[in-house]
């Protein structure tokens, strides 16, 4: 293709149960490649009726061989036959029992690189991970253009003899997409997924609860991460913000933003809290049960402020 080389893997699936990271760990190889899931349901009167037919299979394979041991019914049937009744009952009690349906299952990988040598490595590199889960990615023989067309977004599929009959749950591993992800069109970045390695960024007013907090060991960013959601408050929104500041970090940016910067503390001018001059805000004190309560009442209006001028109390 051009001046890149390829190759197209087939995946064949030998192990019972693989871990959901499967295909994650195939696509964190950095090349140029095409995964292609094809899925066929089987409708589950049919299904049945195939699971029937393995079964009886099965068991005449097995009575056959015990019938050549001299008729010796009660010999130790051979490992191989022992998973393929094994296998054969587990899906008939998936199909009957836990409301699971049978699909055939098609994995193709196309992989391109440069050279000759780098194929040949990447491709070794594809076959371990497969390996490490008791998969095998084998290139497909005098296939390769049919696989091609097969891996492409067509919905056509020209390979015949690899498919594997898997289970909802067995399908549902195959999945690439493991995690969800929150990615706001206005959102500020907050983070990384664990998972996908993700940026993260979120709109808290798109969010079912808008608070939230930054918790972390003495150095993960937390002051970090608080600035620049404040700055992106301040800057893209008519919010008013009102920091508790005791170490003085914000005090920059609330001067740079024009906001107010109010210290309280003994001996200082503006030591008493309802002493603090807040526009168009009145101060209330009213009684009960004995104590006196005092309430702050704001009639300012958020969206007439203009962008120097926004409140920003510390």
């Amino acid at each position: 293709m051009g001046d890149k080389v390829g190759r197209v893997l087939s995946l064949r699936i030998e192990a019972s149960y693989i871990r959901d990271s499967f295909i994650n760990e195939l696509c964190d190889l950095n090349r140029d490649m095409i995964l292609s899931i094809d899925i066929v349901p089987v409708p589950t009167d049919e299904a049945i009726r195939e699971v029937e037919v393995r079964s009886l299979s099965v068991e005449t394979t097995i009575a056959n061989w015990q019938r050549r041991q001299n008729n010796n019914y009660s010999a130790v049937i051979p490992y191989d036959f022992e998973l393929q009744r094994k296998e054969t009952n587990e899906m008939w009690e998936d199909l009957m029992t836990r409301d699971q349906r049978m699909m055939f299952g098609l994995v193709t990988l196309v992989h391109t690189v440069g050279t000759l040598e780098q194929l040949e490595a990447d491709t070794e590199t594809l076959q371990t991970v497969a390996q490490k889960n008791l998969c095998t990615l084998a290139p497909l023989k005098y296939q390769q253009q049919d696989g091609f067309k097969t891996a492409l977004p067509f919905g056509v599929t020209r390979i015949d003899n690899c498919w594997r009959t898997l289970t909802t749950e067995s399908v549902a591993v195959l999945m690439p997409f493991r995690v969800q992800e929150v990615c706001h069109p206005r959102g500020v970045y907050i983070g990384q997924n664990a998972l996908s390695r993700y940026a993260i960024t979120v709109d808290r007013e798109q969010l079912l609860n808008t608070g939230g907090f930054y918790l972390g060991v003495p150095g993960s960013g937390k002051s970090l991460g608080a600035k620049s959601e404040l700055e992106w408050r301040l800057l893209t929104t008519n919010d008013h913000v009102l920091m508790c500041d005791p170490e003085g970090e914000y005090v920059a940016i609330a001067r740079a933003m024009g906001g107010t910067v109010v210290k309280i503390a003994a001996g200082q001018r503006n030591s008493r809290l309802f002493a603090i001059s807040v526009p168009n805000c009145s101060i209330s004190r009213r009684r009960k049960r004995g104590n006196s309560l005092s309430h702050l009442n704001c009639s300012h209006q958020a969206a007439s402020i203009p962008l120097h001028t926004k409140p920003m109390w510390i």
